[in-house]
């Protein structure tokens, strides 16, 4: 099992995170905006929002962190072929186990 996030696993750039927020399938679970668009790609891929409205950079981190993780493991039992850009509102950090259940819960509905 690889241990971190490959850096093909992420969305890169204005131009990548722009066309997934146009496709317009978007799903609110909690304090998390999951928007989907398909890649034509065997593999899903993550995008990030944290806003400075979420917190102090210490906050924010934490929350990248641990979104990171959840979409690090369980990216196989999703379908593939995904781009997910997830937008974060502010609130206070979750645990792992209930970032999972957000993001799980979200691209079911989605996908």
């Amino acid at each position: 099992m690889q241990e971190r996030l490959h850096r093909s696993r992420r969305l890169r750039g204005r131009s990548q995170y722009k066309a997934v927020l146009a496709t317009r399938r978007r799903r609110t679970v909690g304090p998390l905006t999951l928007c989907i668009g398909p890649n034509h790609l065997a593999k899903n891929r993550l995008g990030l929002v944290v806003s400075r409205r979420v917190g102090i950079a210490v906050r924010r981190n934490r929350i990248k962190r641990l979104l990171r993780e959840a979409f690090r493991l369980n990216q196989h039992q999703w379908p593939a072929g995904y781009d997910l850009v997830v937008i974060v509102r502010p609130h206070e950090p979750a645990n792992l186990p209930q970032y999972e259940h957000w993001l799980a819960q979200a691209i079911t509905l989605l996908a």
